[in-house]
């Protein structure tokens, strides 16, 4: 029995290697996708352009119609050609509106957590469909994100995803604060502190119970970025804007062959007090 186990090892193995996807194709399936969400955005940006478009295009032709009918004294049936006008934003939009539905659904199909921030834009967006598909997709996407996806979410998709926090859905709410832990950072403090504190009925305690497990993340991720901003910042200008290069390398034996990576600038103030110093040498 134990010779056909270790047989039949090897064999699992290879058909493991088969199944699971290499560095290479995770690579490349993560570039489509990017390029999958980028269309998506593009597409619905293009389809509020239409809109607004189309809704000025039929004030203006309402304008026009009403005007002629003052001038004609509602003699307008030899200009029935008018009411044809205005309908090319409208075809452009509901052309438009195929493709987000297409792109949405692609999108969704690829299952790539990286895509919940344009998900949560498609939320809002005004078809039906498009905010139903993106809803469920959603719910299932939002426990799969890990921290390298933060990267993928913008400020519009941010505030898109504390609007979905901030609505009366238990259940998105709790899937959003726990991606949040991931995902999250200062933009996202002040709503998960108001849900973490508050007394509202509205906010069971679930929601609570998740909201305040998320604080500590958000508020790490906070420090970190304030670490960030405020180290190595220069506090004077440069000794010489034309010789933007030149660095100071330490005097120590030990630290002559430094990179220059980890070298400093000189600044005016270090300039100005190490002039005297070499003209009472000479």
């Amino acid at each position: 029995m134990s010779f056909f186990e270790n047989e039949s090892q090897p064999q699992q193995e290879r058909v493991q290697q088969q199944i699971e996807p290499t560095e290479e194709q995770v690579e490349a399936h993560r570039r489509e996708v990017e390029k999958q969400i980028e269309s998506l955005l593009d597409t619905a940006k293009k389809l509020r352009l239409y809109r607004r478009r189309m809704w000025a295009v039929r004030i203006l032709w309402l304008a026009f119609i009403v005007f002629l009918c003052y001038l004609t004294q509602f003699k307008v049936i030899q200009f029935w050609w008018l009411f044809a006008m205005g309908g090319g934003s409208a075809a452009m939009a509901e052309r438009t509106l195929s493709r987000l539905r297409e792109e949405v659904h692609a999108v969704i199909k690829a299952g790539d957590p990286c895509a919940v921030g344009a998900l949560a834009l498609m939320t809002r967006e005004r078809d039906i469909f498009v905010r139903q598909a993106a809803d469920r997709a959603l719910r299932r996407l939002l426990p799969q994100v890990k921290a390298s996806d933060a990267k993928y979410i913008n400020n519009e998709q941010m505030n898109a995803l504390l609007l979905l926090l901030a609505s009366s859905d238990s259940e998105m709410q709790v899937a959003i604060l726990k991606a949040l832990e991931q995902i999250g950072d200062e933009r996202a403090l002040v709503v998960v502190e108001q849900l973490a504190t508050s007394d509202l009925p509205e906010v069971n305690a679930e929601v609570r119970d998740a909201a305040r497990a998320c604080l500590p993340y958000l508020h790490a991720k906070a420090r970190l970025a304030a670490e960030r901003a405020t180290l190595l910042r220069g506090t004077v200008a440069p000794v010489s804007s034309a010789q933007p290069d030149e660095l100071l390398r330490p005097t120590l034996p030990s630290a002559i062959h430094s990179p220059p990576e980890q070298l400093l600038r000189a600044t005016e103030h270090e300039a100005g007090e190490a002039q005297p110093h070499e003209e009472g040498e000479a």
